[in-house]
C-alpha cells in the first residue's frame, strides 16, 4: 500500500505539478519599469505680434523669447490582455525662459547694432505631474513593437516667487529702461488637468531584459498657465507681455526600459 501510494505521490509531481506550473507561465503578464527623458516644445509669448514694436522716430525696439522644457518620467506598465496594457507614471520638469530686449538705432530690424542695448533674462518655472492611461502594442518582429498610448495627466505648479526687477540705462536712448518680470504664481499654486496621446517605438536588446524607447507626445491641457507677466518701462511708454504654457504641447523623448516576466 505505501509502495502504490509512493508511486501515485512520484506520478503527481512529476505529471500534474510541471503542468500547472506551465499553465501558470502561461497567463502570468508582463510589467516593465521605463525612465523617460523628454523635451516639450516652446511657446513664445502670448501675443506674437507684440515680439516687436517701434517706440521712437530712430529707434527700434525688439522683444523676443526662447524656451526650453525638460522632463523626467518614471512609468510603471502592466499587462491586461495580450496587446493591451495599463500604465502610471511620475513626472518632473522644469520651464526654462529667456526674454531679450533689442534696442537699435534705426527704423527698422535690419539697422546697424552699433548703439544698441540687449537685456537678456534667464527665468524657470518647475512642476510635477502624475499621468495614467492605456496603451496598446503592435508587434514588429520577435521583440520591438510599435506603441500608442491614450492617458490623461494632472500637473502641478507650486507656488515660486521668481520676481525680477532691472532698470539700466539705454545707450541707443539714452534714457533709463525699467524690466520687471512678476510670476502670476508667485502667490498661489496652481493644478491643471490634460489628455495626452503617446506614440512610441520599442526597440528590444535581444539577450537582455532592456528596451530602448524612442516617441513622441501630445498633450492638451484644460487652461492656460501663464507664467510670467513682463513689463518694459520707457519714459514715456509701458509695453507688457505675457509668458504662458498650457494649452497644446508636443514633446519628443528617449527612453529605457526594464521587462519583468519574460
Amino acid at each position: 500500500m505505501k509502495t502504490i501510494t509512493f508511486l501515485l505521490v512520484m506520478f503527481f509531481c512529476l505529471t500534474i505539478i510541471p503542468d500547472l506550473l506551465s499553465q501558470e507561465d502561461e497567463i502570468k503578464k508582463k510589467s516593465s519599469i521605463e525612465i523617460i527623458g523628454q523635451v516639450f516644445s516652446g511657446r513664445v509669448p502670448l501675443e506674437p505680434d507684440s515680439r516687436f514694436f517701434f517706440t521712437g522716430p530712430t529707434q527700434t525696439s525688439f522683444y523676443y523669447s526662447d524656451r526650453l522644457n525638460p522632463e523626467v518620467q518614471i512609468r510603471y506598465v502592466k499587462e491586461l490582455i495580450q496587446s493591451i496594457s495599463v500604465y502610471g507614471s511620475l513626472s518632473y520638469g522644469v520651464n526654462y525662459f529667456w526674454s531679450s530686449l533689442i534696442i537699435r538705432e534705426g527704423l527698422n530690424n535690419t539697422s546697424s547694432l552699433v548703439g544698441s542695448n540687449l537685456f537678456r533674462q534667464q527665468h524657470k518655472v518647475s512642476y510635477a505631474s502624475g499621468h495614467a492611461g492605456l496603451r496598446y502594442d503592435v508587434p514588429i518582429g520577435k521583440d520591438d513593437s510599435f506603441n500608442f498610448s491614450l492617458g490623461g495627466k494632472g500637473i502641478f505648479y507650486p507656488k515660486q516667487n521668481r520676481t525680477i526687477s532691472r532698470a539700466e540705462f539705454s545707450d541707443a536712448r539714452g534714457e533709463n529702461i525699467s524690466y520687471t518680470v512678476t510670476p502670476t504664481i508667485a502667490s498661489s499654486s496652481k493644478f491643471v488637468v490634460a489628455p495626452e496621446l503617446e506614440i512610441n517605438y520599442l526597440l528590444a536588446f535581444k539577450k537582455f531584459p532592456l528596451d530602448m524607447i524612442f516617441g513622441i507626445t501630445f498633450d492638451q491641457a484644460s487652461e492656460i498657465v501663464s507664467v510670467y507677466n513682463t513689463a518694459i518701462t520707457f519714459p514715456d511708454d509701458t509695453v507688457n507681455f505675457i509668458h504662458d504654457f498650457g494649452g497644446g504641447r508636443t514633446g519628443v523623448f528617449v527612453g529605457l526600459g526594464y521587462d519583468f516576466g519574460q
